[in-house]
């Protein structure tokens, strides 16, 4: 027979046997039987194995489906035996271990199965030492592990939520660069046309000033021909009303051209209240006016009532008296006395 392991002493087997509670102390090897040797073989097993002897024969769930299972039980069980047998003796080292040896059992290939089982036996103890050890090592290391992939998630999560946080203030960012240039923008819009308005306001000063200057002149126009009228005329108070009609038009409609027309129809009116005969007296006078005017003077001299043109201002209804209940009249006198 082939095996490699050293043939223990019987008294080494029992108190190993006793040790590992599969046998009694009453058991005795010499005086051993084939159905004690079952008995031991199959304590053996379920020693080693861990589990019962009916959960390691997996065959016997093909005996319910067959005819008369009771007649293949036996044959079954016994080939399972075997089998775990033969696993468990090339385990030890008992490499020759044949169907055979296990029918034709005796003496010897007991005690050399029971010396590779107690050997199997002391390895399996001095193996569970180490073990323990390399499996506390073991869990410390599932530990670390589990701890730091713990860390690594969280820093997973923590650079996660600081990249999120750097594309919220980018944005925000970019917001601000946004609105900033909005607002450089609309600042400088509203400058523009701030400064737009201002000049509009200095050209409406300015055209004001022109206007001013404007009617100043036109007033000293109209008054150096009332002032040369009244030299020829004194003492006339319809032609002074009439006067103060036509500058305040003139001043009201504020347009050069109709203040040349009025002066033109000034003078008709004029001519036709005092009933000249003729218009040479007239000609004498400076209107002030460019020689581009001057030439289109024409005087129609018709008949022309005095009293009905004198009605006109005393009649509230006219044009005439609406301006002179105005005050504007009186505001005149005030500045012109004469």
């Amino acid at each position: 027979m082939n095996f490699s392991f050293p043939l223990l002493k019987k008294d080494v087997i029992l108190n190993c046997l006793i040790q590992i509670k599969i046998i009694d102390k009453n058991f005795d090897i010499d005086k051993m039987e084939n159905n004690n040797f079952e008995n031991l073989i199959e304590k053996t097993i379920e020693y080693y194995s861990g589990k019962s002897i009916n959960s390691l024969i997996r065959s016997l769930f093909i005996i319910k489906t067959i005819k008369n299972p009771e007649y293949y039980e036996l044959s079954i069980k016994f080939l399972s035996i075997f089998k775990n047998i033969k696993y468990l003796t090339t385990i030890a080292g008992f490499f020759s271990f044949t169907l055979y040896n296990y029918l034709d059992i005796n003496l010897k290939t007991i005690h050399i199965i029971l010396s590779g089982f107690i050997n199997l036996a002391k390895f399996k103890e001095e193996s569970k030492r180490y073990l323990k050890k390399f499996f506390r090592i073991n869990d410390l290391l599932k530990m670390q592990i589990f701890l730091r992939f713990r860390n690594l998630l969280s820093l997973t999560n923590l650079s996660n939520f600081q990249i999120s946080q750097k594309k919220k203030r980018l944005k925000c960012y970019k917001t601000i660069i946004y609105r900033t240039v909005t607002y450089k923008y609309i600042m400088n819009t509203k400058n523009r046309d701030l400064n737009i308005l201002n000049k509009y306001k200095k050209r409406k000063i300015n055209i004001k000033k022109d206007n001013l200057k404007i009617k100043k002149k036109n007033f000293s126009r109209i008054n150096s021909f009332f002032s040369k009228i009244c030299l020829y005329y004194p003492g006339k108070s319809e032609i002074k009303l009439i006067f103060m009609y036509f500058y305040i038009v003139s001043i009201y409609l504020n347009n050069n051209k109709l203040i040349i027309d009025n002066l033109k129809l000034l003078s008709i009116v004029i001519h036709k209240i005092l009933d000249f005969s003729s218009i040479s007296k007239l000609k004498h006078l400076d209107f002030s006016i460019s020689n581009h005017h001057k030439k289109s003077f024409k005087f129609r001299i018709k008949p022309l009532n005095k009293e009905k043109i004198l009605e006109e201002f005393k009649n509230k209804n006219s044009i005439f008296s609406k301006l002179y209940y105005l005050g504007i009249y009186s505001r005149f006198l005030s500045k012109n006395p004469n």
